[in-house]
């Protein structure tokens, strides 16, 4: 009900607050926080609602409190409101119990930190400074009180306001990242650092390397993403990290994974292409046992045809999957490539599942469209009179010979069909 008409429901509890339960205090301030109409409750009205009871019930509503300023950072709060969140920030860190201890992956310091104190009045300043920059000032020692916090999601959340800090004083918010990074690996799982520490390279140099390094070899598996991803960003981007590429058998299966994923991102782009494509064959051809999946760089358009020919002929041979040979067909399809220009890639599909039949034999569906491919192929060279194309089309009727012959594809269908009759 106060979500639907929030200024009623303050106007009513304010008018009677000495008789009204604390439990209608909180569950005033909770719809407020979330209702869908905040933008309309104008700011003397949120304004007179926290300083009426945010003495009394400061603990019990802080997060909602925190929530109200935050998603109307649009309005001038006053001091009184703003110095709410300073002692927020700067006094209630006994609230953060001391459990460093069982804080012990990213996943458990940023749960607790979305969910306490702490972490929601970090929020809103970070909001708060992201829409007027002079109050960065007015809250900088309180950022300073949350970095040094006693408890590590305490500074953990002390991330929330140094990113948009960065746009205001970014030396020093670069600077204190940097610091709580080196302190905990395990912020490295915040969202913005894999990008923020690549951006920070050319400035910072060694220090971000190392960096980089302590959260490759962090026990947080998240973590230990963050650094796999920037480990290979800057391989292919400033040929960094060279021993750890190239000894692809010493890496865990989490850094190999997300390194091979890092490298398809890169295969868009020209001038990093050629290194791309290095990183992912080394990987595939040495870590076999990883199962690899290039199927995405089709739906993904990270692949020119003319560009890429000679490697998708490798990556696909080594994984002639399903999902790969799936993808592949529908590529070609939707970017309406000339089959001719992928014959070596359709007929090595192919002689690939005709020699391995019981390694494929689960592939009907994806087979009948090999098949399709096949006539396709033929259809578009029939009738040339150049050598070249007469043999496509003579490996074109061997290749339909050989599927008939076992079994594959739309002829399984037709055997079956016979068989029944």
């Amino acid at each position: 009900m106060v979500q639907e008409d929030p200024e009623r429901y303050i106007t009513l509890v304010i008018e009677n607050k000495n008789d009204v339960f604390d439990e209608y205090i909180i569950a005033l301030f909770r719809g407020v926080a979330n209702s869908k109409k905040l933008k309309d409750v104008s700011s003397g009205f949120l304004e007179k609602m926290i300083l009426s009871f945010e003495h009394k019930y400061k603990l019990s509503i802080a997060s909602y409190i925190c929530e109200i300023i935050k998603r109307r950072s649009d309005i001038q709060w006053g001091t009184d409101i703003l110095n709410i969140l300073v002692d927020l920030a700067t006094n209630f860190q006994h609230t953060a119990l001391n459990q460093d201890k069982e804080l012990d992956t990213f996943e458990k310091i940023l749960t607790k930190s979305l969910n306490c104190v702490y972490g929601y009045v970090s929020s809103a300043i970070g909001e708060l400074i992201s829409a007027n920059k002079d109050l960065f000032s007015f809250f900088k020692n309180s950022i300073v009180s949350l970095i040094n916090g006693e408890n590590i999601v305490v500074q953990f959340s002390a991330l929330s306001i140094l990113f948009p800090a960065l746009e205001i004083d970014k030396e020093w918010a670069t600077e204190n990242i940097l610091l709580l990074l080196e302190s905990n690996n395990k912020f490295g799982g915040f969202f913005e650092i894999k990008d923020f520490l690549i951006i920070l390279y050319p400035s910072y140099g060694e220090q971000v390397l190392s960096i980089i390094l302590d959260l490759y070899n962090s026990e947080d598996k998240h973590v230990v993403k963050v650094g796999s991803a920037a480990i290979c960003e800057l391989y292919i981007r400033e040929n960094k990290f060279v021993t750890i590429i190239e000894n692809v058998n010493l890496m865990e299966k989490v850094q190999a994974e997300t390194i091979f994923d890092m490298a398809k991102l890169y295969l868009k782009e020209d001038k990093f292409n050629s290194i791309a494509k290095k990183v992912i064959l080394t990987i595939m051809v040495n870590r076999p046992d990883l199962n690899l999946s290039i199927s995405s760089i089709f739906k993904n358009k990270y692949i020119d045809i003319n560009r890429d020919k000679d490697f998708l002929f490798e990556v696909i041979k080594l994984d002639l999957s399903k999902m790969t040979i799936y993808s592949f067909v529908r590529y070609l399809q939707r970017e309406n490539i000339s089959l001719v220009e992928c014959k070596d890639i359709i007929f090595a599909i192919c002689h690939q599942l005709i020699e391995n039949p019981e390694k494929y034999n689960n592939f009907y569906h994806v087979e009948d469209e090999l098949y399709k491919l096949i006539v396709g192929l033929y259809d578009e060279v029939l009738g040339s009179q150049k050598d070249e194309l007469k043999l496509v089309r003579e490996e074109c009727l061997k290749v339909w010979d050989l599927m008939f012959e076992k079994n594959i594809g739309t002829t399984r269908v037709l055997s079956r069909e016979l068989m029944n009759l």
